[in-house]
């Protein structure tokens, strides 16, 4: 893959990565700079982002900031340089545990309005069985990234 263009197999990739992202808040640019840092694996200029996407620097640089405050990404500076290069973190279930503890947070504020304030029988059970299935999935995707990290890390 070149620095400035992508081919159309890669563009396919890069766009339907970003509309699947879409639907958790993520802009089309943001998704579409991620989507292209997972294509390239090795830290990438702000530059080369912007002409290959063909995106402005701000936007690309933007969209990267973001990414890297989330922990999708990760820069680096070069030696020497004030220039600064991204590329996908290696931690990348950190993301996703943050995903998994949102939705337990989610659990818990249902679960502390069914038993604090809640008045009828009928939504105290509604938000009590609510709030233990989105707990009980935080749990679950907690423990299994967990066990996905250590299987990956293995080898």
């Amino acid at each position: 893959m070149s620095n400035d263009n992508l081919n159309e197999a890669e563009m396919q990739f890069v766009n339907a990565f970003s509309a699947l992202l879409a639907p958790w808040g993520l802009a089309p640019a943001t998704g579409k700079v991620l989507g292209f840092l997972f294509l390239k694996q090795k830290p990438v200029s702000v530059d080369e982002i912007a002409g290959a996407l063909k995106m402005s620097r701000v936007g690309a640089w933007n969209s990267a900031k973001g990414l890297e405050a989330f922990g999708h990404i990760r820069s680096t500076t070069l030696s020497g340089t004030k220039k600064v290069l991204y590329s996908p973190s290696s931690d990348y279930s950190a993301v996703l545990v943050q995903q998994a503890q949102l939705i337990g947070s989610v659990g818990n504020l249902l679960r502390n309005c069914a038993e604090n304030i809640a008045e009828d029988s009928e939504a105290m059970d509604a938000l009590s069985k609510r709030a233990h299935v989105y707990t009980a999935l935080c749990h679950s995707m907690i423990t299994k990234l967990e066990e996905l990290m250590a299987e990956v890390s293995k080898g």
